[in-house]
Parts: C-alpha cells; sequence; structure tokens
C-alpha cells in the first residue's frame, strides 16, 4: 500500500475514532449526571425545600398507624395503599406515596407525595 494511501487511512481511522469517542463520552456523562441526581434526589429536594426537615429531637416517633390516620385526614378520598420510606437519619421527614390517583391515571407514574414529621404527625408538604 502507498504511503500516501496508508496516511490518508489512517487520518479517517483517527477522525471515525475520535468522533465516535465524543459521541459515546457524551452518553457516559449524561448518564452518569443523570444517575447522581437519582441516587441525591432526598439530598437535592432537601437543599431545593428546606421545609422538608426540621430540628432533631429526643421524641419518640409516632406509630405507623398515627402517620397513616394523619394521611388519610389529609387526604380523604385516598383509601388505597400508601407508601412510607423511612428517613435515613433525624431531622428528615417521613415521604410518603400514593400512586393510584385519578387526576393523574393516564400518566404512567405521578404520584401525591407527602412529607410528615415521625414524631409530631404533622404534615410539612404535599405534591403531585
Amino acid at each position: 500500500m502507498p504511503e500516501h494511501r496508508r496516511n490518508k487511512a489512517r487520518t479517517l481511522w483517527r477522525n471515525v475514532h475520535i468522533s465516535f469517542g465524543l459521541v459515546f463520552d457524551l452518553l457516559f456523562v449524561l448518564t452518569g449526571l443523570t444517575g447522581s441526581v437519582l441516587v441525591f434526589y432526598i439530598e437535592i429536594d432537601e437543599w431545593l425545600n428546606p421545609e422538608l426537615t426540621f430540628s432533631p429531637t429526643k421524641e419518640p416517633w409516632r406509630s405507623y398507624e398515627d402517620m397513616f390516620q394523619a394521611l388519610r385526614t389529609a387526604h380523604p378520598p385516598r383509601d388505597h395503599a400508601w407508601r412510607l420510606e423511612v428517613p435515613s437519619s433525624q431531622g428528615r421527614m417521613m415521604t410518603t406515596r400514593y400512586y393510584k390517583l385519578k387526576e393523574t391515571a393516564d400518566i404512567s407514574v405521578a404520584p401525591l407525595m407527602v412529607w410528615i414529621n415521625p414524631h409530631t404527625v404533622e404534615i410539612g408538604s404535599s405534591r403531585l
């Protein structure tokens, strides 16, 4: 193979390699960023919404039944199952989710999220 054809082939291969590398690197960066958001969504949500935290107290947690009754009082038409997410540290609200919403039945995942103080059973925040 003549020298000039080998140089052209090498240049073409290098350009193809760089182009594919940049495209796939961009996909890996986007995957990493979105994955990080999914891993740290609780901390990000608390940073954006400081009302989701409270000063830690020595009071014991109220029962899960008390929390469920507070949810039923705050949202009476929601008679299906609620999902409770136990907070990972003191000073965090308990996150609850309700998935069987009539208002968002046509959307695949759109839960009602409610935050409850596990010590006082007060509703901190609610959002669709």
